[in-house]
């Protein structure tokens, strides 16, 4: 049986925030060019951690990468624009 490539690896890009519900959402609509780069490119260790932190009972905040961008799950109580941003400039928005 051939295995079609280009269909599962457009499901494994997306599929990691496939039942993270709201901010799931949010973070698959967000563009990421500017910080992490588009989702598809994600390393596999990010998707990981992201779909990890989207299942958690209780809030986190991932910081990714040198300039540490936020991931937050779920989305702050105040305005959740900090998240894909480095943390100093967001932290007035968290």
């Amino acid at each position: 049986m051939a295995h079609n490539n280009t269909d599962r690896s457009a499901a494994g890009t997306q599929g990691f925030l496939s039942s993270g519900g709201e901010m799931a959402a949010r973070i698959a609509a967000f563009d990421w060019t500017a910080s992490l780069g588009p989702i598809a490119a994600w390393p596999q260790s990010l998707k990981t951690v992201t779909e990890t932190l989207l299942r958690s009972p209780v809030p986190i905040v991932l910081l990714w990468g040198p300039d540490g961008v936020m991931i937050c799950a779920p989305a702050p109580s105040t305005t959740p624009s900090g998240c894909g941003l480095a943390p100093l400039p967001a932290l007035p928005a968290v």
